[in-house]
């Protein structure tokens, strides 16, 4: 099943298969949603800068 184009927070099916897909709780989801919106793609993209490996500690 392909994911929709954009989630919206009465359709719980949309939201359970974005938390599945993604590993998120609902809660999560909700919070991103916050601050990018409901487009899919923009919760993709903010997902893939939040989950890059971090730069190890430089002195």
């Amino acid at each position: 099943m392909e994911l929709p184009a954009s989630i919206h927070p009465n359709e719980s099916w949309k939201i359970n298969k974005v938390c599945e897909v993604f590993n998120l709780r609902a809660e999560e989801l909700k919070e991103i949603i916050k601050r990018v919106g409901y487009n899919i793609k923009d919760i993709e993209s903010y997902l893939a800068k939040k989950r890059l490996p971090k730069e190890p500690f430089k002195n």
